[in-house]
């Protein structure tokens, strides 16, 4: 949510795509270390390596939680292999503010759903009960959140584009 504020606020201000393309890899960075952070002191007391009982449970026992993490990815970043054909500023800030709700409509479940990988897989491993209980726990936590947010954007796109970037932007509403 602040990368994505950010991105806003940049582009408002720059009328740029560079300074945007520059705040989210600073964030990028900043989440990280945030997050190694606070996921360190949790494993001082383990070796640094791979558990391999794990990694075959996830694999065996839930694989589509590995298809799911391989088209994130490709998802994810298959945007950004199209900017080279983008022409001129504005064509990139009608990208960049695509990508901008993009980021909130796919991104926030797919990485709620990421971070439980591990958590599922767990569950599977203990039984098949606990996994379908922590899925029906996390739907409807997704539904709860994130689907009444993904439909105020959906229906409200032409305003909150209009109030955010201004009228020039109003081509990238269709994107």
């Amino acid at each position: 949510v602040a990368r994505t504020i950010s991105g806003i606020i940049l582009i408002c201000f720059t009328r740029n795509i560079l300074p945007v393309i520059v705040g989210f890899i600073i964030f990028r960075w900043l989440i990280n270390a945030i997050y190694w952070h606070r996921v360190k002191p949790l494993t001082s007391n383990y070796k640094w390596r791979i558990n391999t009982k794990f990694f075959n449970t996830f694999l065996k026992t839930t694989p589509q939680f590995a298809g799911i993490l391989t088209l994130f990815l490709i998802i994810r970043f298959a945007g950004q292999i199209m900017v080279p054909w983008i022409e001129g500023d504005t064509a990139a800030g009608y990208f960049a503010i695509v990508y901008q709700f993009l980021d909130l409509i796919l991104l926030v479940p797919t990485a709620f759903t990421i971070n439980l990988m591990p958590i599922l897989s767990r569950k599977a491993e203990i039984s098949v009960l606990d996994l379908t209980r922590t899925c029906n726990q996390a739907m409807k936590l997704i539904s709860f959140l994130i689907l009444p947010c993904t439909l105020f954007i959906f229906v409200n796109c032409e305003s909150i584009i209009s109030i955010i970037f201004g009228v020039q932007y109003d081509p990238s509403v269709l994107l």
